[in-house]
């Protein structure tokens, strides 16, 4: 081969690029559940307070337990992703299908488009 180029019969630099991407894509899980769990319960408060429901311990937002719920709910919503190996279950992935291949071109057109 020319230049010390040599085939990579054992995948070595595939398995070497493998960690970053795996450790970027748990991250981005953690974010996601810690977000999404904040949203939801900041929207579930926000119902409850329009209803003039009133929760035990009064909990609200800015209560100091309020934190912990947040990281409970987190915790939950990782693991649900960590099972289903960060994919979809079957009935919402042909659902969400259109949404995936934008997102797959939208990812192609920011890494590989016009510079």
């Amino acid at each position: 081969m020319a230049l010390g180029i040599t085939r990579d019969p054992l995948g070595i630099m595939r398995n070497l690029a493998l960690p970053p991407f795996r450790c970027c894509l748990t991250c981005s899980a953690v974010h996601s559940s810690m977000r999404g769990s904040d949203l939801l319960l900041h929207g579930v408060f926000s119902l409850l307070d329009q209803n003039h429901i009133r929760l035990p311990m009064g909990m609200s937002t800015s209560h100091p337990s309020y934190p912990a719920a947040v990281a409970a709910l987190a915790v939950l919503g990782f693991y649900i992703q960590l099972s289903q190996a960060f994919g979809i279950p079957f009935p919402l992935n042909l659902l969400l299908l259109p949404l995936r291949i934008g997102e797959l071109v939208l990812s192609w057109t920011l890494a590989y488009g016009p510079k």
